[in-house]
């Protein structure tokens, strides 16, 4: 019997590229955008293969992703709000302040942490807008959140999981949906 694959999650630059170098897989954070991904993550696991000579197609990169699923308009926008709320929770945390950064969103950054500070976290997710939600998660009916990950992350993954507002409760009729969807996409 092989050896179980080895993966390793991180955040730092150089855990990204030791994983890169010596790691069968990678786990990344779901707090992203796909250009934070790209350049902080992803480019430099890219580095660790480069320098230990693998090749990127022997390596599994997995990534929890946002999304704001619904079957219909009601269903979106109240998942929206969760997940905006989500966006907001993370996005005042001091680790993810470089995030914003990137985004030149530096003021919304300290806006949420000083309402994080003063116990004002209902008052947060104001603090996130439209750009940033289309930025931090795809959003659209089940059967779009296929297509809608492929044109937002390309080929920089090659596992997703769905990371979303709160579960469906266990409604087997909306999983059936996405895993038809993503079953359709992928034919």
């Amino acid at each position: 019997m092989p050896p179980p694959p080895i993966f390793v999650g991180a955040v730092n630059p150089l855990n990204c590229r030791m994983a890169g170098e010596i790691a069968d897989g990678f786990h990344c954070h779901g707090f992203h955008t796909a250009k934070t991904l790209k350049a902080n993550v992803i480019d430099n696991i890219q580095a660790g293969l480069d320098a230990a000579g693998r090749k990127r197609s022997d390596f599994t990169i997995t990534a929890p992703v946002m999304a704001v699923m619904g079957g219909n308009r009601a269903e979106l926008d109240a998942m929206r709000e969760r997940v905006r709320g989500m966006i907001a929770f993370y996005g005042a945390t001091s680790h993810y302040k470089k995030m914003f950064e990137a985004h030149a969103w530096d003021d919304t950054f300290e806006r949420l942490l000083e309402k994080s500070r003063t116990g004002k976290w209902d008052r947060m997710p104001e603090e996130i807008s439209d750009e940033m939600m289309s930025e931090f998660a795809v959003e659209g009916l089940y059967e779009e959140i296929p297509e809608l990950l492929q044109k937002k992350y390309g080929d920089m993954l090659d596992e997703v999981l769905i990371y979303f507002g709160e579960p469906e409760k266990g409604d087997p009729e909306v999983w059936r949906r996405l895993v038809r969807a993503f079953n359709e996409h992928y034919r």
